[in-house]
């Protein structure tokens, strides 16, 4: 496996958000504090979302579909995008 390659190559136009910006904007998100287990979820998915961001344009008003969505920080850092996002997740709490 090689280290550091995201394909599809994300367009260069776009800049790449970086991870503090990111971290900042989840925890506003969730109002200001995150729970510990969300602290460590956040801690291990945010280089995934930071890559996944790099791919996403800016959406002026496109829809986006995130599926497995819980707890809802790609969504909520989507949406700060410009995304309508719609979140679907298998687990009703």
């Amino acid at each position: 496996m090689t280290q550091g390659y995201l394909w599809p190559v994300p367009d260069p136009v776009f800049p790449v958000p970086d991870l503090a910006s990111l971290e900042q904007s989840v925890v506003r998100f969730a109002g200001g504090t995150l729970e510990a287990w969300e602290r460590d979820y956040l801690g291990f998915h945010l280089k995934r979302f930071q890559d996944t961001l790099r791919l996403l344009p800016e959406g002026d008003g496109r829809r986006l579909l995130d599926v497995g969505a819980f707890p809802g920080h790609l969504a909520a850092l989507a949406r700060e995008r410009g995304w309508r996002v719609t979140g679907l997740n298998n687990d009703v709490e």
